[in-house]
């Protein structure tokens, strides 16, 4: 841009550079910037609407997407992010019929595909949605937003056989490896772990955990024994499941295991096997029992002191 400050393309490519580093800021005035040197140029205005559709600007980012479809009416670009911004307002109905545009006008566009089926989804008609999913995961070549996105919408709808298979693919496994490169995850256990030592690895929220610790049960009756690493917040917590044979501190380093599992993981690897193909028993394991969590005594005797030093009932938290 020093070099040639009109050429656009260059411009365009540091704005993508800016939000790909996350400086959404700066990636609008670049595109801002670039947009008054060519006003018309559709590419622009499609960016400048992502990235105000995430910064949470819907309204100018509905605009700019007008812009461009007065510009090019037959870009599904143009209209998938107006779908998106319309959306993000709260007009489903509209998104919906925006989203159909989208696709009509690029049948074969796995974006375009995957917003469509998921604005069915979130309007209750699954029925719809989720054959378009399945085919945008059909044609995706990077298959893991899409099948995340499936995966997602099946678990919604209660199946939950193909929506854990689809949970795998979530965008929290994918940070993890790319956060901690060096440590080898397990795509998929054998079916008998006799003797085998697993480490599980948090990628999930505080509630989070405590709900996908249920599936060690079903891991563990494979053989399987099981070392922990909680999130400090919840340890003297999770300290009182049984199902967990070694807990590990935050400051300790990971152990020795033949297998270093994704806490997320834990429903897919409950029910499939090395192979894929769903273990015998899995009907059982797709929904799994919950963990139980007795509060100590000690600890309730001294919130209720603390309450009654308030004074009468009733308590809002």
């Amino acid at each position: 841009i020093t070099l040639d400050p009109g050429l656009i393309e260059a411009r365009n490519n540091l704005g993508a550079s800016l939000l790909s580093l996350g400086k959404m800021a700066e990636a609008e005035t670049v595109y801002r910037d670039a947009l008054q040197l060519s006003p018309d140029n559709v590419h622009l205005l499609c960016n400048l609407a992502s990235v105000l559709i995430d910064r949470g600007q819907f309204a100018d980012a509905e605009a700019q997407c007008r812009r461009a479809i007065a510009l090019a009416p037959a870009s599904a670009t143009a209209y998938s992010f107006l779908g998106a911004a319309i959306g993000h307002q709260g007009r489903l109905l509209d998104a919906l019929e925006i989203h159909r545009k989208a696709a009509d006008l690029a049948p074969n566009d796995v974006r375009a595909l995957v917003a469509l089926g998921t604005a069915l989804a979130e309007l209750g008609n699954t029925a719809e949605g989720i054959p378009i999913l399945k085919h945008a995961a059909e044609l995706a070549t990077d298959v893991w937003q899409t099948r995340a996105s499936l995966g997602t919408i099946q678990l919604a709808d209660g199946n939950f056989l193909e929506g854990w298979q689809g949970y795998y693919y979530r965008t929290g496994r994918t940070a993890f490896a790319k956060q901690f490169p060096g440590v080898a995850i397990a795509p998929n256990l054998p079916a008998s772990l006799a003797g085998k030592r697993i480490c599980l690895l948090n990628e999930q929220g505080l509630g989070d955990q405590i709900f996908l610790l249920r599936w060690i049960r079903a891991i563990k009756a494979r053989g399987a024994t099981i070392a922990y690493r909680p999130d400090a917040k919840i340890e003297s917590i999770v300290r009182r499941i049984p199902l967990i044979d070694e807990f590990i501190l935050p400051s300790d380093r990971l152990p020795d295991a033949d297998f270093n599992v994704m806490l997320g993981d834990l429903p897919y690897l409950a029910c499939y096997g090395a192979d894929g193909a769903a273990l015998q028993g899995a009907e059982e394991n797709l929904v799994a029992a919950s963990v139980r969590l007795s509060p100590r005594e000690e600890i309730l005797a001294a919130m209720r002191e603390k309450m009654q030093a308030l004074g009468p009932p009733p308590y809002i938290g």
